[in-house]
């Protein structure tokens, strides 16, 4: 990463490198950017006072006091840490602890430490870089593409300093916060996945759940099922369990985790109104639930593409003779039913408007919606596509109703099996219907009245245009004189909010390319 950096710094600024086996590294030739210096020749060399330390994290104190006796006292140190310490399994994971020091702040409070209070407020650490790797650093300037670099400090100067070297390299500063928020980067740069851990672990366990509960009930289970085979029997054998079966566990696992993305907002709005307060923190499970419900709505996305190519190679009057016509004076079957059009159509509306709401669940695109398009397309299009899925499932197990090879009553319950105790075993299907028909009528009984005009009186919302509660307090203006900033996080899954105030040392970074904005003045000589 040092190697990267250099480069990128090297084509508008001057570069030394300091190494502790300088000598070392000449005699095998390392090929850099700029000279290979001891660490007092670097220093000395240094006029703009900038060190990046691309080090590990584990040596960063014992370079730092390495350098400590050269650096000169009448020069404003800023130190760049750029290094993203080794995690446990449970902070890659999202099991951090947020409370623990970062590197950055351990270095800080080492130069504290180690110099006097004159010089202390000459030294200061810069978290920065690290988001970024190597390559992902060169290819900001040779495809055109603009990187973020991220940084946080707590002196103004020290941070406006890197954010001009940022711009030299062609990188996009932002300051995200003081020092104390370099924990957060470092976790962030370390944690795999962790967004999408609950959401996968609720998809694991819904898969685990409908791949035995179908092929037992379709491939075990007797069933009097087909009139022209006669006797009770399994509807499918075993040889049809890697795609007929699969195709219906994949469907009934999509409209499952469809309806887990819209049951947590309804849930918290019966919270909402058993405690008649919408300021009240909702419990955690639920504050979880509700943080995955993009993930899960993804991943519901995924198990309904699957559906619909495996549905593309399968099916015809041989798999799903219960969607086809049946001509009995010539023994064939004819064109598909009714019932089977219009089930295959609202399935394929249905998806098609789901990969428009996962195409609006990337970053940049939803960063360009407004609030009412995000709104629209998530909210109330996505409620259209769950009502979409769920008849077509509805429709789906009606058809077998009008089949004319099957036995009435399989799919309503009238001939479905019976465990050892006598209790009805319903075919998968129809769960999958039930999760979505339950997260509708939810949704029905909140929005008509009485619940729905109560839910906006607690909210100090209007219902259908009409003002059934007070008007909400409105907000205090903007004090721009003030610099009092909007909430930089706001967690309103807890009913907290965190409001930040821009102090004197506090930085402010600029962003060039603005018109009216002054360019970015040279750092220094040499970094």
């Amino acid at each position: 990463m040092g190697r990267a950096l250099g480069r990128m710094i090297s084509r508008s600024l001057k570069v030394v490198y300091a190494s502790r086996r300088a000598e070392a590294m000449v005699q095998h030739g390392a090929t850099l950017a700029g000279p290979i210096l001891s660490i007092q020749e670097a220093l000395e060399a240094c006029d703009s006072g900038i060190v990046i330390l691309a080090v590990q994290a584990t040596q960063l104190t014992a370079v730092v006091d390495s350098a400590a006796p050269f650096l000169r006292p009448d020069t404003a140190w800023t130190f760049v840490e750029i290094s993203n310490p080794e995690l446990s399994i449970g902070e890659r994971l999202g099991f951090g602890n947020a409370a623990k020091m970062s590197v950055a702040e351990e270095l800080q409070d080492h130069l504290d430490k180690m110099c006097d209070a004159a010089s202390a407020d000459r030294m200061h650490v810069v978290k920065a870089f690290n988001n970024i790797g190597a390559f992902q650093a060169e290819q900001g300037i040779t495809n055109g593409s603009i990187t973020t670099c991220k940084m946080a400090c707590n002196n103004k100067a020290a941070a406006e300093r890197v954010s001009d070297v940022a711009r030299v390299m062609g990188l996009l500063p932002m300051l995200i916060g003081k020092l104390l928020v370099a924990r957060e980067m470092e976790l962030r740069q370390g944690q795999f996945f962790s967004e999408w851990l609950v959401s996968s672990i609720v998809t694991l366990c819904t898969l685990c759940l409908w791949v035995p509960y179908n092929i037992i009930w379709y491939c075990d289970l007797d069933l009097n099922f087909d009139a022209a085979m006669g006797g009770p029997r399994p509807i499918y054998s075993f040889d049809q369990v890697p795609l007929k079966v699969m195709n219906g566990i994949t469907a009934q696992t999509s409209i499952v985790l469809l309806s887990l993305v819209y049951l947590p907002g309804l849930f918290t709005s019966i919270y909402q109104i058993l405690r008649w307060s919408a300021s009240e923190p909702i419990p955690k499970w639920l504050a979880v639930w509700m943080n995955a419900r993009k993930y899960l709505g993804l991943q519901a996305f995924v198990f309904a593409a699957v559906h619909a190519i495996i549905s593309c190679l399968i099916v015809s009057s041989q798999y799903y003779y219960s969607l086809y016509t049946f001509d009995f004076v010539t023994a064939e079957f004819k064109y598909m039913s009714v019932w089977g059009e219009v089930s295959m159509l609202l399935g394929v509306v249905a998806f098609v408007l789901m990969g428009c709401q996962a195409v609006c669940s990337i970053p940049s695109v939803g960063a360009a919606m407004s609030y009412m398009e995000w709104w629209g397309v998530f909210s109330l299009l996505g409620w259209f596509v769950l009502c979409l899925a769920t008849v077509h499932n509805l429709t789906y197990n009606l058809s077998f109703e009008h089949c004319d090879l099957c036995t009435k009553g399989v799919k309503l319950g009238l001939n479905w099996p019976r465990s050892a105790t006598g209790s009805v075993v319903p075919p998968g299907s129809w769960i999958a219907f039930g999760f979505g028909a339950l997260a509708i009528i939810l949704k029905m009984l909140l929005t008509l009245p009485p619940l729905g005009a109560a839910l906006a009186n607690i909210r100090g919302e209007s219902y259908f245009g009409i003002r059934v509660g007070n008007p909400r307090r409105k907000a205090a203006p903007f004090d721009f004189r003030s610099q009092t900033m909007v909430p930089s996080r706001q967690s309103t899954l807890q009913g907290h909010s965190r409001q930040s105030t821009l102090e004197d040392e506090q930085v402010r970074v600029a962003v060039t390319g603005i018109p009216g904005l002054a360019p970015a003045k040279s750092p220094g000589d040499t970094v």
